[in-house]
């Protein structure tokens, strides 16, 4: 649904603007969150921006095959990536 809604953001200033929004609504509710777990205040935003950017390639992934990524296997590769990102096994 997210990636269905971007396209019609592309085409909508009105409608970007709100995306936009709540993107960065979204951007700083995840931020918050690792503060409160323990991560620096100074190292949140570029986590969060990398989490942002696991999720959505995740979720692409996910659409253009969904059999290669089953629920289990998106859940496994979001705990692994929650432990440590650079984690290639």
């Amino acid at each position: 649904m997210w990636f269905a809604f971007l396209g019609l953001v592309a085409g909508d200033p009105a409608l970007a603007e709100q995306a936009a929004a709540r993107y960065h609504e979204w951007l700083q509710l995840i931020e918050d969150r690792l503060v409160e777990n323990d991560v620096t205040t100074k190292a949140a935003p570029a986590i969060a921006r990398r989490m942002i950017a696991f999720l959505d390639g995740l979720t692409l992934q996910t659409l253009m095959d969904p059999a290669a990524l089953p629920t289990q296997r998106v859940e496994q590769e979001l705990r692994r990536f929650m432990v440590d990102p650079l984690e290639t096994r």
